[in-house]
């Protein structure tokens, strides 16, 4: 699975507008897309920061079943400390406050 940083622009943009600190990443398949974008980010000298992630129930090659939440929690603790910090963003707010440039 590729990440964010592969066959994009993204790493250049990030460069370009003087990007410093941790990147927030956020997505679906945590074990997937957000670990691919975590690990690159932190080969590019980006920090990361991984949240609001989810996963799906998986199968292992014994045919052994992972729950979703067990996989979310182990590909978060695979990331934590190597390649990003796994924090919680906590509640979204439903309304931007005025000025802070945020858009929906």
């Amino acid at each position: 699975m590729n990440g964010c940083f592969v066959g994009t622009a993204l790493e250049g943009r990030l460069r370009a507008a003087r990007m410093t600190g941790a990147l927030e990443i956020c997505g679906v398949t945590t074990g997937h897309r957000v670990s691919a974008t975590a690990r690159m980010a932190a080969n590019t000298s980006f920090a990361a920061v991984s949240d609001a992630r989810a996963t799906f129930d998986r199968e292992g090659p014994d045919g052994r079943a992972f729950l979703a939440g067990e996989a979310h929690e182990v590909s978060l603790a695979s990331l934590h400390g190597a390649f990003a910090e796994a924090v919680s963003s906590g509640p979204l707010p439903s309304e931007p406050e005025a000025g802070n440039g945020a858009r929906r």
